[in-house]
């Protein structure tokens, strides 16, 4: 009478595995090679209790050092292996804990509170391991363990178990982004040309908690906290992709934007500009500053970029004058307490105007009676600024009167 032989100890494919008394194909490499973790460690630590330990005070502070540490990296995709469990090298953990509790009861009623703290940091002291299948030792700086979309978590000697390298933007010789055939940004998926971006380790872990009981019955709370540490979301990615996150928002919000290593400011111009095979609209709802239109094609034509190839300008769209500016800053003034805090550009006067077809468009500029039509404009707006009090006289665009 006997046990008979495990089953798996005949299979000579060491990409197979015996289940159920069957064969079957596993995509994790067996390591025969596998040896248990050791751990040595010493902590301090003390508890104190007070009011007949109604109220308990815990405090311990721990450092362990782990050696033939279990890891499961992922195999290269050559390989008929996902996957392949090594071990090796040392791991080192430092760590405090804290605990405060408190317990009462009253007749019927007992209850209860504790708030917990901790602070734990680990540190990859050592990676080497035996490799199964040559048997030599090799080093294991680098070892993937895995990852999606553009983030992978690689292990370095110094580094912690929960390092995060994530990819950067794809760039020409020059140091200049990359753009694909739709003008949009390019990812460098190059594994070797990933970045640190930070640990998922938290550096502190807060918990507060207690019970409320009454005759039997019993309530109980638990509130818990992470601080530090780094968070990956592929929502945030995939919304700031299509710049509809709020961080795309705050960037739009700062009134210029940077490209190669460039600050633009661009308040007419579309961004789109900087991408030489898109057509670029300026369309009827827009309304033009021209000077601060002329200075925009300027600075751009100063770094390199063409504005006359790419940008076309709808002839309905409409024009702010000087004059535009002086009425805004009338309606403001005779607002008085009421200000709207108008930013004094000639925007809405602006609109005002074209909402009223008084108003003159870009198209209007080829006309031949255009400065007769502009000083008949300008006159207006003079008439109706002194009609509310503002001194015509005074007033200056960049040091110039009207």
């Amino acid at each position: 009478m006997g046990n008979a032989p495990d089953p798996s100890l005949f299979l000579l494919d060491p990409r197979h595995e015996q289940v159920s008394g069957n064969v079957a194909t596993s995509a994790r490499r067996r390591n025969t090679e596998l040896v248990p973790e050791r751990t040595k460690s010493w902590e301090l630590g003390t508890n104190i209790h007070f009011f007949d330990s109604k109220l308990q005070i815990d405090a311990t502070y721990y450092y362990a050092k782990t050696f033939n540490q279990f890891y499961d990296p992922r195999i290269s995709t050559t390989s008929l292996s996902t996957d392949m469990y090594l071990n090796g090298g040392r791991v080192d953990n430092t760590g405090v804990e804290m605990a405060l509790r408190f317990d009462d009861s009253r007749g019927k009623w007992n209850y209860g509170t504790y708030l917990t703290w901790t602070w734990n940091k680990n540190k990859i002291v050592d990676l080497q391991f035996r490799d199964p299948v040559s048997g030599t030792m090799r080093d294991g700086n680098g070892l993937p363990m895995g990852g999606f979309g553009g983030v992978n978590n690689f292990l370095y000697e110094g580094g912690t178990l929960g390092d995060v390298y994530v990819t950067t933007i794809a760039t020409d010789e020059h140091g200049f982004y990359k753009l694909n055939a739709d003008g949009m940004i390019i990812a460098d998926y190059d594994e070797k040309d990933m970045i640190y971006a930070g640990s998922t380790d938290a550096k502190h872990r807060l918990s507060w908690g207690g019970h409320l009981g009454w005759n039997g019955l019993t309530l109980n709370w638990l509130f818990t906290a992470r601080l530090g540490g780094i968070a990956i979301s592929k929502t945030q990615a995939i919304l700031d992709y299509y710049g509809v996150s709020q961080d795309t928002a705050d960037a739009r919000e700062k009134g210029f934007f940077e490209f190669n290593g460039m600050k633009h400011v661009l308040h007419i111009i579309p961004s789109g500009i900087f991408h030489k095979d898109k057509l670029n609209l300026i369309g009827n709802g827009v309304l033009i500053e021209p000077r601060i239109f002329k200075q925009e094609i300027e600075e751009l034509a100063a770094k390199g970029v063409d504005a006359t190839q790419n940008l076309y300008v709808s002839k309905k769209a409409h024009l702010i004058l000087p004059s535009h500016r002086m009425m805004d800053a009338a309606n403001e003034q005779a607002k008085g307490n009421m200000k709207i805090g108008s930013t004094l550009k000639g925007i809405g006067p602006a609109y005002t105007d074209k909402i009223a077809r008084t108003g003159l468009r870009v198209g209007d500029t080829l006309a031949s009676d255009f400065r007769e039509r502009y000083e008949m404009l300008k006159a207006q707006h003079l008439r109706m600024a002194k009609t509310l009090g503002f001194d015509v006289d005074t007033f200056r665009i960049d040091g110039m009167s009207l």
